[in-house]
């Protein structure tokens, strides 16, 4: 769902289609328009072989288009799924774990869910890059969820403290 830029009546978005606002006649602007130098930047970076400085340059992308106020979600899914390849290819584990949370808060802002397939793809991708801090990052977006939405189960409670054990490993 888009609202338009001149009048804010809501309206249905498909992606690659130019979408006239009934009410007040304005041509709205196509998904992903307003990135375009953007996106030009980030292939760029990627041809240079700078492919940390992509990812961050996707997340910035990313978390503009999917701001609720903002909000273009057809080109936040298309910067999404490149940045999601991008890490993947590249064991780009910060970005990507980062990535995971920002769905986190994305899908509890929006209705409160729970992203839990979010929370395991990130700690998954944390363990495999032996990274116990980006792991703590996830579960403390999650307890950030869970506490607002609920309480917390003594699951998270310990896993949080076992990981917190580990830095303290790591930092002693």
């Amino acid at each position: 769902v888009g609202s338009c830029i001149e009048c804010n009546v809501f309206f249905e978005e498909e992606e690659g289609v130019q979408h006239v606002c009934e009410e007040c006649g304005k041509l709205q602007p196509e998904s992903g328009s307003w990135a375009v130098e953007q996106m030009a930047e980030v292939d760029r970076l990627e041809s240079e072989g700078a492919h940390s400085e992509a990812a961050d340059a996707l997340l910035e992308l990313f978390y503009t288009a999917s701001d609720h106020e903002y909000s273009d979600w057809p080109f936040s899914w298309k910067v999404g799924e490149r940045l999601e390849g991008l890490c993947r290819t590249h064991g780009l584990a910060n970005q990507h774990v980062v990535f995971h949370i920002a769905h986190i808060r994305i899908l509890q802002r929006q209705n409160g869910a729970l992203a839990t397939e979010n929370l395991e793809q990130g700690i998954e991708i944390a363990r495999r890059a032996y990274r116990p801090d980006l792991e703590m990052k996830l579960l403390q977006a999650h307890w950030n969820v869970v506490n607002w939405h609920d309480s917390p189960n003594q699951s998270l409670l310990d896993r949080i403290e076992e990981v917190q054990n580990i830095l303290n490993q790591d930092l002693g």
